[in-house]
């Protein structure tokens, strides 16, 4: 298991938005895990931005928990396995007209991707660990 450190986190979540991207995405290829929230009664963590309903996604834990306030301060922390996220979770939250948030740090919105850019995004990094 992963533990992040603390100056880690400081460093990476003061990044800009698509800087968090890409280290989530090589992150994630790297781990195969992926993480998100969820309320004890089992409903989805997500945010509207502009009519947009968004799923956040975090590359480690650590930086989920970061984000308990508001309206998620009673949320727990979902670990994925990335084949199972993207076999069973994945078209759950495609049908549902989600977009991704992945790697919001506190109240700010990460960076805004569709499925298609998400899982073209991962695939090119995983093509490096062949």
């Amino acid at each position: 298991m992963i533990i992040v450190s603390p100056k880690e986190i400081e460093k990476v979540s003061a990044l800009d938005p698509f800087e968090r991207y890409q280290h989530f995405i090589k992150r994630v290829a790297d781990s195969q895990k992926l993480y998100t929230l969820n309320s004890k009664d089992g409903n989805w963590a997500r945010s509207d931005v502009d009519g947009f309903m968004l799923y956040p996604l975090w590359p480690f834990k650590e930086y989920a928990i970061n984000c308990f306030r508001d309206a998620w301060k009673d949320f727990e922390v979902l670990e994925f396995d990335l084949d199972d996220f993207r076999d069973r979770v994945l078209p759950l939250i495609v049908n549902e007209g989600f977009l991704f948030n992945v790697f919001p740090v506190g109240d700010k919105t990460g960076f805004v991707v569709n499925e298609s850019e998400f899982i073209r995004d991962i695939n090119d990094e995983l093509t490096k660990y062949e």
